[in-house]
C-alpha cells in the first residue's frame, strides 16, 4: 500500500461543518461507519462466495454512500467500483474489487488513527477481519 495524505484519504471537514463543528458527533459518526464496514466485510465476502451480486451491489451502494458522507474517499470510490462491476455483469472483477475497497477501508481507519494519535483524542477500538 502506498502512503497518502491523511486528507486524500480521510476528509472529514464536510462532516464537521454539517455536525456545526461539534467534533464529538462528527467523530461518533466516523467511528460507526467503521465499525459498520468492520461488520459488512464477512457478509460481503459470504456474497461474494455465492454470487449474490444484487447482494454486493446494495452493499456496496450503502456502504459508498455513509464513506462518502464521512468523507473517506477512497473507500467510497472502491465501493462504487463494486457496485458497477455489479450492474454491467463485470463478476470477474469483483474479488479484486472488493480486496482494494478492504485496503481503502483499512488505509481510512489508519488516518483515523493517526489524527487522533496527533490530537491526542480516543480513537475508535476497530478491529479489521481478514479472509
Amino acid at each position: 500500500s502506498y502512503l497518502m495524505s491523511v486528507e486524500t484519504v480521510l476528509d472529514t471537514r464536510q462532516l464537521e461543518e454539517r455536525c456545526l463543528g461539534h467534533l464529538a458527533i462528527a467523530a461518533s459518526l466516523v467511528e460507526a461507519f467503521f465499525q459498520g464496514v468492520d461488520k459488512d466485510l464477512p457478509e460481503l465476502d459470504r456474497a461474494l462466495a455465492r454470487g449474490d451480486v444484487l447482494r454486493i451491489a446494495s452493499m456496496a451502494h450503502r456502504i459508498g454512500r455513509c464513506a462518502t458522507k464521512v468523507g473517506a474517499k477512497q473507500t467510497a470510490n472502491a465501493a462504487e467500483q463494486i457496485e458497477q462491476s455489479c450492474r454491467k455483469g463485470k463478476l470477474e472483477q469483483l474479488p479484486y474489487q472488493i480486496e482494494r475497497f478492504r485496503q481503502a477501508h483499512e488505509e481510512a481507519f489508519s488516518a483515523w488513527i493517526s489524527r487522533h494519535s496527533q490530537h491526542e483524542t480516543p480513537a475508535p477500538q476497530t478491529t479489521f477481519t481478514s479472509n
